[in-house]
């Protein structure tokens, strides 16, 4: 019923609704149902080819209201109410319910991350953290203040967020430094999560854990 390689447009949205919902009601493991139901619908709809998904997820969106999410799962969980309540054991209109929720939930997530991308917005505050990481002016959640990091940083993060993966001797090439200088830069920034290395694999971009609060506010 859920198979995507049946499933077209639009409607591979509902059926990531219902399943995950219809995963959670079978409850299949004695223990992390749900964040195996939040995960399966995380690699459902990235499959699915809905275009940034990743950015924005289903589970960032059910974890910032979280008694909404469980609420609406146990409307879908009720019985059928009568003949014109669907055909199944479970009723249609509590799994309407849900979906709608699903969907709304969807539309926020799109929406917040829609602003937070808005191109001036989001260079202002790279060039405001790269600035204060040049100078050490930024701390960790425990008060611990982050190592000095090169402001080329900064034009390597933009670089890879504008134009997507890049070669290390494009970037090199593009910073107009050497190559050693390069390496050094690249390590750290691997090191702290703010890009990838994968040995001859193109540089990606990450998202740090020091640095997503303060490009992203109100992420969770």
């Amino acid at each position: 019923m859920y198979r995507l390689d049946r499933i077209h447009g639009l409607s591979r949205f509902f059926a990531a609704a219902a399943s995950h919902h219809r995963l959670m009601w079978i409850h299949p493991f004695m223990d992390g149902n749900g964040r195996t139901g939040r995960l399966f619908t995380d690699q459902y709809l990235k499959a699915a080819g809905f275009e940034g998904y990743g950015l924005w997820s289903m589970s960032r969106g059910f974890a910032r209201n979280v008694s909404a999410y469980y609420e609406m799962l146990g409307a879908a969980d009720h019985p059928r109410k009568g003949e014109l309540d669907g055909r199944g054991e479970l009723s249609d209109s509590g799994l309407l319910r849900w979906t709608r929720f699903f969907a709304e939930t969807a539309l926020d997530q799109l929406q917040y991350f829609s602003a937070q991308l808005e191109p001036e917005r989001l260079s202002e505050r790279i060039d405001i953290y790269f600035e204060m990481r040049s100078r050490r002016a930024l701390s960790d959640s425990e008060g611990q203040t982050l190592p000095e990091l090169r402001i080329e940083a900064r034009d390597v993060y933009k670089t890879l967020l504008y134009q997507g993966d890049q070669q290390r001797a494009d970037i090199q090439a593009r910073l107009g430094v050497g190559e050693r200088t390069t390496r050094s830069l690249l390590s750290q920034m691997a090191k702290e999560g703010l890009i990838t290395l994968d040995g001859r694999k193109p540089v990606s971009l990450n998202l740090s854990r020091h640095s997503i609060e303060f490009l992203f506010p109100s992420l969770w």
